[in-house]
């Protein structure tokens, strides 16, 4: 016999005890025999659904996606017939597993029974429509288990729920049934259960005993304002001398006529509602503050905000009387009444409030994320957003209620249409502002192009060749030849000492130089290691795992004898006299400090350019830029000048000067590399979120290894498991292609292409899909950093105090205009900065909140094992002064990762078309540094990692 659980439904359709005996214990709720039955109910349920799906996708059940209709025959009681005559528009469930068929023949025949009549019930036949519009509870086709296959047997699932559309009874003797015609309702109509709950508890008051003004209310607030609609006449006919239902139908009808633009009407209604309560005895506060608050409505949609104002006024301290809280749950609908009166009247700003202050109570009070309420809410914003002119405003509310609506809301809601109209209309008119803004810049582009082919030419001008085999090793490996004494330290330093000479007319890379200073640390050191003594626990490898390797770092870190001025006139001659933290930990390594290298004014832009030290070039392109602002580190770890350097990254100083110069470069998770010691000094938040200092290296090999020197014994264990092996195999993997942010550039071909083959490498080695992300919060991007540098205040004089090394303020204007007759001494982009950070940002605070919001669901989907593949820049390195015109915001491609406080690697992926390269962020959840860093090794064996920006010429 058959008896497992893939045979369950060829069981229940044949004639046997199953059928008979399951279905009468589910119509009598016999609790013994549906237990004893639990199994093989449940196993129909499952076969139900894997069917439905499968003859779903099939095209089983629909044909050329229109409406399907079945039937089912039986006889009823005359009770349940007049309960179902007189509740049309209801919900009915059946108990039972609901056996139907396609064939209305069928259907008739088993409602047709003489036998039925003469034992008192009534023949019934129902007529059941299933839509294609909705989702919809499952059902499926079980003709194939049927002995009666004719039929066309439609089988639906224990509960499942209709909606009474239509009730034909059966009035004479000669008719043969009562027609009853029902509709499948959509899975929207069960998850408004937790809605329903809520209104039931939270807007019905006890003066409403009367179940049809219960359900009608309910109606209303759900904004079904025809099916309420109906209950009214039933209810009129209940209501004898019980003012207070008069009163909730007056309201009802003044609703619907406010709905359908009949504002006298709805006037006249709600007044007299309004003074039926007034001299109602006991006077109930709630709902004479809600028929005022009505009455406020209708007077506000014919026009007149004032009277409506007085009338929302008046609900106001009626609430507060009654409540004596100002956030209890109804003053919400006040507050939104409030701010439409304002938004008539074109006050913006305190229609805004009032919709904020709405929002917040709902919020503060639970209510369930699915109510409708919110949907109006995020659409009121919305649109005093666009009467503000703040689109980025008006698309993330107008998306948040779409979304919601979608869910919450039948198909065929007219709110549902009014959003997809304005979602629409914005999408429009962004595309439209989109379109203006490309004609723009391309027509800057071609002239700027033609303007800097006049200065640059068409040569790309190339660094002299490297002519030491010992520029091409990665530290560690230097390090270790040391130690083995198969080269001398010496060697090392005049080799690299040599080559920043070089290459320093090219590329203008470095600011100050120790090159005897460190010449002579390199005899010292080869004379400990050659004088066959036991080295000291100071020289011990694991003290000094760099021990005579060159390194270099950013001007902008102080450093003994070294200016500490980042490019500000201001401070051209201050002169440190401490050592910074990181750097201090890489001497202790046993590496010698050759220079410090260029970065941009303040280090707040990503071209490497100041008033006081020049424009630093890329090795690759001399007409290009370096990033920033530890773009002179970048470069001269490229040119082969260092093996390795200390960065800085705030906004991605780090890893852009690492993407546009070939190598890699890691921005740690926050608050594991000391940043004490650098220019300008940053506060609190930067620490605990934003700022990292790092490596920048040529190979991965060295990456760790310094990582660690860098963050000390006290703190690299802050980093989860930094020292456990990574199994590739085992890691979940995303990458995101495109940033839909305002105001950004796309990324173009080349860097998709690269990208494209990082995903396939790894899907093919490790046999995975790696799904594409699209994450609707990166749009707002630029928002989300400005806003967590600022900590959410209103704005910020931070860097004016910078740039006047914290001794005046700078008006931003007046540069502009020296900047303009040649007489400032300070870059375009820090004068724009200034002019920016000057402007207040009442959004700063709520977008300060949806970074954190953002980062904590981000961290969610990284997990543990999780790792983001996403673009470092949008474009290979641009040329000199290109990024201020068509570039200003890119830099948030890294930017928002700084917001987030995630660690980052930079990886290489070879070069483009014109020979500069590509490149590729691996991103983990924060303190998972050792998952980017395995990574990059990956991508450095996949893709080639570095590679030489001039030819090799060794003798």
């Amino acid at each position: 016999m058959h008896l497992g659980a893939e045979f369950a439904l060829w069981w229940y359709s044949k004639e046997n005890f199953f059928f008979s005996s399951v279905n009468k214990a589910l119509r009598t709720f016999d609790r013994d025999t549906i237990i004893t039955f639990r199994v093989f109910s449940r196993d129909i349920g499952e076969l139900l659904h894997q069917d439905f799906l499968l003859q779903r996708d099939q095209g089983k059940l629909w044909e050329n996606g229109e409406d399907i209709f079945v039937y089912r025959g039986q006889t009823i009681s005359p009770d349940v017939l007049n309960w179902i005559s007189g509740n049309e528009d209801e919900l009915v469930s059946f108990t039972n597993f609901v056996s139907t068929s396609r064939k209305r023949e069928v259907g008739t025949f088993f409602a047709e029974s003489t036998q039925a009549i003469s034992q008192g019930l009534e023949p019934a036949l129902f007529e059941m429509r299933l839509s294609t519009r909705q989702p919809i509870k499952p059902f499926a086709d079980v003709s194939m288990y049927s002995q009666f296959s004719n039929e066309d047997e439609i089988l639906f699932m224990i509960g499942i729920i209709f909606r009474i559309d239509k009730v034909i009874k059966r009035e004479k003797p000669e008719m043969p049934y009562t027609l009853v015609r029902l509709s499948l309702i959509g899975n929207a109509d069960y998850d408004m259960r937790e809605v329903v709950d809520h209104l039931k508890a939270t807007r019905i008051n006890a003066t409403y005993n009367n179940q049809l003004a219960n359900f009608a209310s309910i109606l209303e607030e759900m904004s079904e304002y025809g099916k309420a609609e109906c209950y009214y006449p039933k209810l009129m006919n209940q209501i004898s001398n019980d003012k207070s239902v008069h009163a909730a139908c007056l309201d009802g009808h003044g609703t619907i006529a406010l709905r359908n633009g009949k504002y006298a009407d709805a006037i006249m209604y709600e007044t007299e509602a309004v003074e039926i309560y007034e001299n109602h005895e006991p006077r109930d506060l709630l709902h004479l503050a809600k028929k005022y608050n009505n009455l406020g409505m209708a007077y506000g949609a014919s026009g007149n905000p004032s009277t409506a104002r007085f009338h929302f006024q008046r609900s106001n301290e009626l609430k507060y009387s009654l409540f004596h809280n100002d956030r209890h749950i109804d003053m919400a609908d006040t507050f939104d009444n409030f701010g439409n009166c304002y938004e008539i009247e074109n006050d913006f700003d305190q229609a805004e409030e009032n919709f904020h202050r709405a929002l917040a109570i709902r919020i503060g009070n639970n209510m369930p994320r699915r109510h409708p309420d919110f949907v109006k809410n995020y659409m009121s914003l919305g649109n005093v957003y666009g009467n503000k002119k703040m689109f980025e405003q008006v698309v993330l509310y107008h998306q948040k209620a779409l979304d919601l609506a979608r869910d919450v809301l039948p198909f065929d809601h007219p709110l549902l249409g009014l959003i997809y109209l304005f979602c629409c209309a914005m999408d429009k008119t962004l595309k439209f502002i989109a379109f203006i803004l490309w004609i723009i810049r391309s027509f800057l582009s071609i002239w700027i192009r033609l303007g800097f082919r006049l200065i640059y030419g068409n040569q790309k001008f190339k660094l002299p060749p490297i002519t030491n085999q010992i520029l091409l090793q990665p530290a560690t490996v230097i390090a270790k030849r040391i130690r083995q004494r198969q080269v001398t330290v010496y060697e090392v330093v005049r080799a690299y000492v040599d080559r920043i000479k070089v290459i320093q007319p090219y590329l203008n890379v470095y600011v100050d130089e120790r090159f005897e200073q460190a010449l002579n640390e390199a005899r010292e050191i080869d004379e400990i290691l050659d004088n066959g003594k036991p080295l000291s626990d100071q020289w011990s490898e694991e003290q000094a795992p760099f021990l005579g390797v060159p390194f270099a770092i950013k001007e902008s870190m102080q450093f003994p004898g070294f200016h500490n001025s980042t490019g500000i006139v201001a401070r051209k001659n201050f002169i440190s006299t401490e050592t910074a933290k990181s750097v201090e930990n890489m001497l202790k390594s046993g590496a010698i400090l050759l220079c410090n290298t260029n970065v941009s004014e303040g280090c707040m832009w990503f071209e490497s350019r100041n008033s006081l030290y020049g424009t630093t070039n890329n090795p690759y392109d001399l007409t290009r830029i370096v990033g920033g602002s530890s773009g002179g580190a970048g470069c001269i770890v490229s040119a082969a000048g260092v093996p390795f350097a200390v960065g800085a990254d705030v906004g991605g100083s780090i890893r852009l000067p690492s993407f546009m110069n070939g190598i890699f470069g890691h921005k740690t998770s926050p608050d594991i590399v000391p940043n004490d010691g650098q220019y300008p000094p940053h506060k609190d938040h930067h620490q605990k979120y934003l700022l990292a200092t790092g490596p920048m290296c040529r190979y991965t090999c060295d990456l760790q290894p310094m990582l660690r020197v860098l963050a000390g014994s006290e703190n690299i264990h802050k980093l989860i498991d930094i020292d456990t092996p990574v199994d590739l195999s085992k890691l979940r993997y995303f990458y995101i292609d495109e940033m839909d942010a305002y105001f950004v550039n796309k990324i173009d071909e080349e860097q998709k292409l690269a990208h494209r083959q990082v995903v396939e490498h790894f899907e093919n080695k490790y046999k995975i899909h790696i799904p594409r992300l699209r994450l609707n919060r990166l749009r707002y991007a630029v928002s989300l950093w400005s806003a967590m540098m600022v900590d959410g205040e209103l704005s910020s004089r931070d860097f004016s105090l910078t740039l006047c090394n914290n001794t005046a303020y700078i008006n931003g204007y007046h540069e502009l205009l020296k900047k303009i007759l040649f007489r400032s001494t300070h870059t375009l982009p820090a004068i724009g900065l200034l002019i920016l950070e000057a402007l207040p940002n009442k959004y700063n605070r709520r977008f300060h909140s949806l970074a954190h919001k953002f980062f904590d669901e981000i961290q969610v989907l990284l997990g543990d094992d999780g790792v983001l593949l996403f673009p470092t820049f949008p474009q290979s390195a641009p040329v000199h002064g290109w990024p201020l015109i068509m570039n200003t915001f890119d830099y948030i491609y890294c930017g928002i990762i700084n917001a987030l406080g995630l660690p980052s690697t930079q990886c290489p992926l070879g070069l483009d078309s014109q020979h500069l390269p590509l490149g590729i962020q691996c991103i983990a959840g924060r303190g998972h540094d050792k998952l980017t860093l395995a990574v990059a090794q990956e991508i450095e064996q996949a893709m080639g990692g570095w590679v030489q920006p001039s030819r090799m010429k060794c003798d």
